[in-house]
């Protein structure tokens, strides 16, 4: 809904956020709400220090499924 939606510019500055956790709670959000706002800044998560930050942005990038998204999971490797 709307709510979501407004959530997503919060959601996606706190992918910066110094606490993994946050992170990654942030992109599981982003893949849920599917927003294709979110895409640029879940590709800069791929490469997160944390491989569990980085796991569920990309899950979040198959989740939101656009062509400009799973573009961004070429040359991924993750777990």
């Amino acid at each position: 809904g709307s709510a979501a939606t407004e959530a997503v510019p919060i959601l996606v500055s706190n992918l910066r956020h110094e606490n993994h956790w946050v992170r990654r709670a942030c992109a599981k959000a982003l893949g849920k709400i599917g927003s294709p706002q979110a895409v640029d800044p879940l590709r800069g998560a791929l490469s997160d220090q944390n491989r569990f930050v980085a796991h569920s942005a990309a899950n979040a990038l198959r989740k939101i499924g656009t062509r400009q998204a799973l573009a961004a999971l070429k040359g991924y490797r993750g777990i």
